[in-house]
């Protein structure tokens, strides 16, 4: 299948010996017996990584924040204290101007 679409065979890398500093007891190196054992690893891994990282973009505090204020900017009730420590946002007429926006649209 690999010559087919004209990618490069699957190779091992070479397996390196730990050195004496890193080995504690009796413990033993893994080492992969062919290349699909190897690259499963890497592949769960690579997805490992994948998932921490939009899992910490998408689950941040800013984020929560901003989907508050688009809760209250779409839904027309205004709360005070989300859009409390937002001084460009002037609450009175905030209220007033979603109170116009819902009756047109």
């Amino acid at each position: 299948m690999s010559e087919d679409l004209q990618l490069e065979p699957l190779i091992l890398p070479r397996s390196r010996k730990v050195p004496k500093r890193l080995q504690h007891g009796d413990t033993v190196h893994h080492i992969s017996r062919n290349e699909i054992e190897y690259f499963i690893v890497q592949f769960y891994t690579a997805i490992d990584v994948a998932i921490s990282n939009l899992t910490n973009r998408f689950d941040s505090t800013d984020l929560r924040k901003y989907q508050k204020i688009t809760k209250v900017l779409l839904t027309g009730v205004v709360n005070e204290s989300i859009l409390k420590n937002y001084p460009e946002f002037q609450i009175a007429d905030l209220d007033l101007q979603l109170n116009m926006y819902s009756a047109h649209y």
